[in-house]
């Protein structure tokens, strides 16, 4: 499953690498990294042509990577990069919401409202909008983007305390989450 999102998450990239936020995503590359840091769930990726750096984490804030293959699950991946050899400040970070659901139709079709609150505070509160949905019957695959500004994703990184609702679910968003996202965050310059 985790190969499955980082590979979304490199066609991701491609997409965004032609919105206005260009100059923060880096662009997708056809092979592998050629070189790649992990620190816990965080992936800092070298790729050679263009040579670009991208920061990625992936978190199961609903079910498990042991059991996605046959049980419902919310998957997050949340990234960001830029051209060169180091990370830089991004304007924007970019989160990715994997709803897959078995058995039981478009789970969020219908209500993919995410509201995320840190410390008791509204972050975020937000129609998302479905960048594929994919309904074989027997599996729904519901991927949905949003991009936070960094000033918010600082605030997220910051929080004691993190929750988060996608319609009338609610997600668990742990501790070692946060830790992942401080990684992130703390490799910029670093990485």
């Amino acid at each position: 499953m985790r190969r499955l999102l980082i590979a979304l998450m490199l066609v991701l990239m491609v997409a965004f690498s032609n919105s206005a936020q260009a100059q923060s995503t880096p662009q997708a590359h056809p092979g592998q990294p050629v070189k790649t840091i992990k620190i816990g769930k965080v992936r800092f990726s070298y790729y050679d042509v263009p040579e670009t750096v991208a920061a990625s984490a992936t978190f199961y804030v609903n079910g498990s990577e042991v059991t996605a293959h046959n049980r419902n699950f919310v998957g997050l991946m949340v990234y960001f990069g830029n051209r060169g050899k180091n990370l830089i400040t991004p304007s924007v970070v970019q989160f990715m919401l994997d709803a897959t659901t078995y058995r039981d139709g478009c789970k969020y079709k219908d209500n993919h409202h995410l509201i995320i609150s840190v410390d008791n505070q509204i972050l975020i509160s937000s129609d998302l909008s479905a960048q594929q949905i994919s309904d074989t019957g027997k599996r729904c695959i519901e991927l949905y983007t949003f991009e936070m500004p960094y000033e918010q994703f600082v605030q997220l990184v910051n929080a004691r305390k993190v929750e988060m609702r996608l319609g009338s679910k609610e997600l668990k968003f742990t501790e070692d989450y946060l830790k992942a996202l401080r990684t992130m965050r703390d490799g910029i310059g670093r990485y």
